[in-house]
């Protein structure tokens, strides 16, 4: 760890040439769709020429590519400390503050680029030997590049024709995961992607809501049956928020009891199920953790089918 640098420390923008050669993955020469090198502009341009062109995110690209270069060094610090009021003050001396005001005027380029090495250098280096969190590890470098395609290509997959390649890439994905979901998903399945866990958990309650109580989609929850959804004592958080956001209510949402190991007892479903059913109530769902966010454990996904199997959930 260390301190803060001042601003006025932070190099200058990198030269405009410092990317363009071909050995500097990732930054290919611009080139014309015919093929040929892109001729200079003839005429005069906008003042904001290098914001539109290409040339802001070639200089982006070369400080994003020296970074990852020096990132792995273990001499280095993982995080450069700096408190809150610390980092409001550099990024206002570099001419782009934190705060969004009602007017503001458009930032130049070089203090653009020097709030990025700011970004850089005060952010957590999660490629660092000695970079080690409990929920996410280091990166890979073909998924940064891959990162760099999708926000340049900015595509979406609402439909073939808005995004092809991502729209096939979708299915591809989906159809590997059904794979390793194994049947019967392997031999019939949908889906799609979504930003997080949070959100899955969400959609994968909404879907067996329907699934239980179909009527619910046009009658909505009231006047319907009692549903109940079951998870661990050790369950994400996410599954209390989707449970209020669906009408569910955290009264139908069951804590089951977790093992030593913190993985949820089939044999305390059994009974919270039979419990459920013996109150009129009609249980719907179970959400097993494959990795819980304190002690990472994994609930036992056979004997929970065998729960769920034998009750219809």
């Amino acid at each position: 760890r260390e301190g803060p640098t001042p601003p006025e420390c932070l190099s200058s923008a990198p030269s405009s040439s410092s990317c363009v050669s071909a050995a500097a993955p990732g930054c290919p020469t611009q080139v014309s769709p015919s093929g040929g090198d892109v001729p200079e502009p003839s005429a005069p341009v906008p003042s904001d020429w290098r914001l539109r062109g290409s040339e802001f995110p070639r200089q982006v690209c070369q400080l994003l590519l020296e970074y990852i270069d020096k990132a792995t060094d273990p001499s280095s610090p993982v995080v450069h400390e700096a408190s809150a009021e610390e980092l409001t003050q550099i990024f206002g001396k570099l001419g782009v503050p934190m705060e969004l005001p009602d007017e503001v005027t458009p930032h130049e380029p070089e203090a653009l680029l020097a709030a990025t090495q700011a970004v850089l250098r005060y952010s957590v280096n999660t490629m660092h030997p000695l970079f080690l969190s409990q929920l996410y590890g280091h990166h890979d470098p073909v998924s940064t590049a891959a990162e760099w395609v999708t926000a340049t290509v900015n595509a979406n997959v609402h439909t073939f024709d808005a995004g092809p390649v991502a729209t096939l890439l979708e299915k591809a994905v989906l159809g590997k995961m059904a794979r390793c979901a194994g049947h019967p998903f392997s031999s019939s399945f949908d889906g799609l992607l979504v930003p997080g866990g949070s959100i899955a958990n969400l959609y994968g309650m909404l879907v067996a809501r329907s699934h239980a109580d179909p009527e619910s989609r046009t009658r909505g929850a009231a006047g319907g049956p009692t549903l109940v959804a079951f998870v661990s004592d050790q369950a994400h958080y996410s599954y209390q928020k989707a449970a209020m956001a669906m009408g569910l209510g955290l009264d139908n949402l069951v804590m089951v009891q977790s093992d030593s190991a913190g993985a949820m007892c089939p044999a305390d479903l059994e009974l919270r199920v039979r419990e459920a059913q013996q109150a009129g109530k009609k249980p719907f769902f179970v959400g097993a953790t494959s990795g819980t966010t304190v002690t990472g454990s994994f609930d036992p996904l056979e004997g929970l089918r065998e729960v769920c199997v034998r009750h219809g959930l």
